[in-house]
């Protein structure tokens, strides 16, 4: 499916753990209101998110409890600025 998304379908398809693309024919000033407000909003998870450092060692299926992937963060907390995340097929 080729689809270019509004902020709403961004959001949804986040939920849905996908991806959205913002079409490059937008103006920049576009392209930045679009992703600003994606980004603004608060996507409910159907699960208690894990999040470690860097530093944290990954090495089994019980570092993920629940979770199906656990976000690494600079100070592995929901606070601190995302970094990537880990999934349990990794």
């Amino acid at each position: 499916m080729d689809t270019i998304s509004e902020s709403s379908m961004a959001v949804s398809m986040a939920a849905l753990r996908g991806i959205a693309v913002v079409h490059y024919n937008n103006t920049p000033s576009d392209q930045y209101s679009i992703i600003r407000s994606a980004k603004s909003r608060h996507i409910p998870f159907s699960f208690e998110p894990i999040f470690k450092s860097p530093a944290d060692f990954i090495d089994s299926d019980d570092d993920f409890a629940s979770s199906p992937c656990v976000f690494v963060t600079r100070n592995g907390d929901s606070k601190s600025e995302l970094l990537g995340l880990v999934s349990r097929s990794n």
